[in-house]
Parts: structure tokens; C-alpha cells; sequence
């Protein structure tokens, strides 16, 4: 009985670069979706607190930056700009108050004003606006993330 031989040749420089190919698509999708992302949480978190806001120094110290990498990114305060941000954010505790610069404290209050040379305050109710702004953006950021994976297979035929 006569055999039949097939032969196949593959060229996998090929592959590897097709492959190669889409892994940077998909590293230049992700960039993009990472700082759409993080630029929708910083707006979210600058709409969307409970602290009340004087001179919105607060809300324009919500900053974001991406890493090195391109692929990781953060928001965060930027203490430069709003040095209490911190504190509204995570809250105190209980804690006594001195002056630093001066030989009293001077607050006005229901038109009175009033000194004092170091006093207890209640703590500050924490606002964790930037946690609150990115569990409010998860679905989005995740529905990006996907639409741009999709988008490099959709456009590399797979």
C-alpha cells in the first residue's frame, strides 16, 4: 500500500513577529486606556467629595501620573498644593492643637473671636474620595481595558 508524507513548514520568525506585532498594539491600547482612565477617576474624585471647598485648592491638587512603564498609574494628593489633603482624606483622630508660630491660636466663630494657647479638637470625619472616585469608575476602567484588547484582536484578524 503506497503512504502519503505530507510536509508542512512553518515560518515562526513570522509568528514571532506578528506576535510581536500585536503585543504593541495592545501595550499602545493600554496606555491609551490608562490615562483615560486615571484622568476619569481625577475628575470623578474632584466632583464627587464630601468635604465643603473654599478655595478649591483641594480638588486641584488631585493629580494623576502613569509609571515609567506606561501600563501602571496612580491618583493621588498632591501635597505641594493642598498639604491637608491627607487629612481630609483619611481623617484624625482626637488630638490637641498648639501654635506653632505664634504665642495663640486666633479663630473667628459666630462672629466672636477667640484665642488659645493649645486646645483639644474633635477629629476629622475621613473622605476617602479617591477611594470612593475608583470604585465608582471599576466598570468603566475594566470595559476600556477589554475594549482596547478587543479592539488589537478585532484589527489583527483574531
Amino acid at each position: 500500500m503506497a503512504g502519503l508524507n505530507l510536509t508542512y513548514t512553518i515560518d515562526l520568525s513570522r509568528l514571532s513577529l506578528a506576535l510581536e506585532h500585536i503585543e504593541n498594539d495592545v501595550n499602545n491600547e493600554l496606555r491609551l486606556a490608562l490615562k483615560e482612565s486615571l484622568r476619569d477617576v481625577q475628575h470623578y474624585a474632584r466632583q464627587n467629595h464630601d468635604f465643603e471647598s473654599h478655595s478649591h485648592k483641594l480638588e486641584q491638587a488631585i493629580n494623576y501620573d502613569i509609571g515609567p512603564d506606561g501600563l501602571s498609574g496612580r491618583v493621588f494628593i498632591d501635597e505641594t498644593l493642598a498639604p491637608y489633603g491627607k487629612w481630609v482624606h483619611d481623617g484624625t483622630k482626637e488630638h490637641f492643637v498648639r501654635p506653632r508660630n505664634a504665642r495663640a491660636l486666633h479663630w473667628v466663630e459666630g462672629g466672636n473671636e477667640f484665642f488659645s494657647s493649645g486646645h483639644e479638637v474633635s477629629g476629622i470625619t475621613a473622605d476617602p474620595f479617591l477611594i470612593n472616585a475608583l470604585l465608582a469608575q471599576d466598570s468603566n476602567i475594566m470595559t476600556r481595558i477589554n475594549n482596547a484588547i478587543d479592539k488589537v484582536l478585532r484589527e489583527a484578524g483574531l
